[in-house]
């Protein structure tokens, strides 16, 4: 399934299997992550997680002002005032929802088996790391990127723009 809002609302489309379609009430969203069979925005009340729960993903944790949130499988990270906290399926003992430490986070993104995230440091990803996934080579500090997966909604909806025009 995919999600994403516009300045009509939010809007889910696709499978609804596990209820993954089932928007509850946002205020103003901003950002949004999409899983396997769940997903969580980020509005003017914080972060709310919908859908399928079989691993906590969608039990968010107490969040300190959270900014930004990224969405893969089962887990679910978010950057808030205190870091980047994430919830959900912690993979099989390879610690995709138990981030490393990070100074001053500022983006994250999800890929299929983990994440990364830009901090003062550079490029950092967790996660599986069976064909050197979150092996960076230190020093890099991206202006952007992505994860893979299709894991940022920018290319669907740059995709869904120039459609319409």
């Amino acid at each position: 399934h995919y999600c994403f809002s516009d300045d009509t609302g939010f809007t889910c489309f696709g499978s609804n299997e596990h209820g993954a379609l089932d928007v509850p009430p946002l205020n103003e969203p901003t950002s949004v992550g999409v899983g396997d069979y769940h997903s969580c925005a980020l509005d003017l009340g914080g972060i709310k997680c919908w859908g399928g729960n079989y691993s906590g993903q969608t039990d968010v944790p107490d969040l300190v002002n959270p900014k930004v949130l990224a969405a893969s499988g089962a887990t679910t990270c978010a950057i808030d005032d205190t870091g980047v906290k994430c919830w959900g399926f912690d993979g099989n003992g390879d610690g995709r929802a138990s981030p490393p430490e990070l100074r001053e986070p500022i983006s994250i993104d999800a890929g299929p088996w983990g994440f990364c995230a830009v901090d003062q440091t550079g490029l950092v990803c967790w996660g599986f790391n069976g064909n050197g996934e979150t092996s960076v080579p230190s020093g890099i500090y991206p202006d952007s990127y992505d994860a893979g997966e299709c894991s940022s909604m920018l290319g669907l909806i740059k995709f869904l723009s120039e459609t319409a025009n």
